[in-house]
């Protein structure tokens, strides 16, 4: 099986890639990456990478796993949007996972070929957050159901994780069970 690497671009990465760790550890072999690159044990070991950055130029630092398959993007908030753009510019197939709730964000992957699904408290987004409480827990609904999430930390990030573990092929409902257990 190809290494497969997905990209993180969030500010709130630790927490962004513990909950992805989380979710996709149940059925593949993770391995997570903060601003760093892998060694070779991981190179073999693993199904998915998951590189998470607030700064896209560190992309940089993951050297020859920039040849493994990208298979998912996920941009939530970044404050360097121009070299966000220009690495999603050389990408040919990948799923684009992004934040509707930042119209920068919304702006910049308009244009893009890619498959694209969005997250957010918008009424436009794929993956829409609603109902959100004083706990952070809310609802997300997605393609007419709905679950419930009691998940503590930033309610973007947890909405991205949800959304990219469900492009990856994790059940919805199965999904809101592991983050409330945990």
């Amino acid at each position: 099986m190809k290494k497969k690497l997905i990209v993180v671009f969030d500010k709130n990465k630790a927490f962004v890639s513990q909950t992805i760790n989380r979710l996709l550890s149940r059925k593949f072999k993770v391995k997570s990456l903060v601003d760093k690159s892998a060694n070779v044990f991981d190179l073999l070991t693993r199904d998915f990478f998951v590189f998470t950055t607030d700064e896209p130029k560190k992309l940089e630092s993951l050297g020859d796993l920039l040849k493994a398959e990208i298979c998912a993007v996920v941009v939530n908030e970044v404050d360097d949007l121009k070299t966000v753009s220009q690495f999603l510019g050389v990408l040919s197939t990948a799923n684009l996972l992004y934040n509707a709730d930042v119209p920068a964000v919304r702006e910049m992957v308009k244009g893009s070929p890619l498959k694209k699904q969005a997250f957010g408290f918008s009424p436009d987004a794929d993956f829409k957050a609603s109902d959100m409480n004083e706990n952070m827990s809310f609802k997300i609904n997605y393609r007419g159901s709905t679950v419930p999430i009691w998940q503590k930390g930033d309610p973007y990030s947890t909405i991205a994780a949800v959304c990219l573990s469900t492009a990856l092929g994790l059940n919805f409902v199965e999904i809101s069970g592991i983050l409330k257990s945990s």
